[in-house]
C-alpha cells in the first residue's frame, strides 16, 4: 500500500504561500525575517530576526521550530527544500 511504503514522505499543506507564490508544507526548509516587538525600558522595541528552519505542527497552528511563533507571524519567508530531499540545508 502506498501509504505503508518508507520511499514516500507525505507532508501536510499550510495553507500559506511563500514570498514566490509556492506553497507552504509541513516538512519544508524555509529561510525568512520576522520582527519581534514589545516594551523595554518602557518604550516600544523591535527586534528583526532572520531564521532557517524546518515547518512542524505544534500547538494547533505551524510553526517554523527555530522561533516558535504561528507562521502566518513571518515575512518574506522562502522555501529552500524539504527534510527528506535537502537534510543537508540544516547543517
Amino acid at each position: 500500500m502506498l501509504f505503508d511504503n518508507p520511499e514516500y514522505a507525505f507532508q501536510q499543506f499550510t495553507g500559506l504561500l511563500d514570498k514566490n507564490g509556492k506553497e507552504i508544507y509541513a516538512g519544508d526548509i524555509v529561510t525568512g525575517i520576522t520582527v519581534f516587538s514589545g516594551f523595554k525600558n518602557g518604550e516600544v522595541d523591535s527586534e528583526i530576526f532572520d531564521f532557517t528552519g524546518v515547518i512542524t505542527f505544534k500547538d494547533g497552528s505551524f510553526q517554523c521550530d527555530s522561533a516558535d511563533f504561528p507562521l502566518n507571524c513571518y515575512e518574506n519567508i522562502k522555501v529552500i527544500g524539504n527534510i527528506f530531499e535537502n537534510p543537508e540545508l540544516l547543517k
